[in-house]
């Protein structure tokens, strides 16, 4: 996962790889690929440091809502909804498991409004998969 020259199905096909095995040991190596040039590689460094650290990979996947793709936020804030829960966010946490200060946070975090307006429908999606009946 470390050589430059790796192509990025393979770097993709390693990432895959080091989630499934959630070895602690890989953390370094996994987050030289969240500023990998190809978003393919971004975005998998992304499930994999989630997969791999949980809720503790939130400080640094939040950097990533600034990327210049969306796939990459998109892929980042599924990431950060599925990983962030009470015990890392001080507040109570919706029936999405997302806390209401969190929201706008993520949000805010994007670039530009053509980015935010991204965010913001990825975020009413990953929202409105998660609700339950009440």
């Amino acid at each position: 996962v470390n050589n430059d020259a790796t192509s990025p199905e393979l770097t993709v096909l390693s990432l895959n790889a080091l989630g499934q095995l959630k070895n602690a040991e890989a953390v370094t190596a996994v987050e030289k690929r969240l500023s990998d040039a190809n978003a393919t590689v971004r975005s998998r460094a992304v499930e994999t440091l989630g997969s791999i650290r949980g809720s503790a990979a939130a400080t640094r996947l939040v950097e990533l809502l600034k990327d210049r793709d969306v796939g990459v936020i998109k892929t980042t804030l599924a990431v950060l909804a599925r990983t962030m829960g009470s015990s890392t966010v001080p507040k109570t946490p919706s029936k999405s498991g997302m806390t209401n200060d969190v929201v706008p946070a993520m949000i805010a975090a994007a670039s530009d409004s053509a980015v935010k307006f991204e965010a913001t429908m990825a975020l009413t999606n990953i929202i409105l998969e998660h609700q339950q009946p009440l």
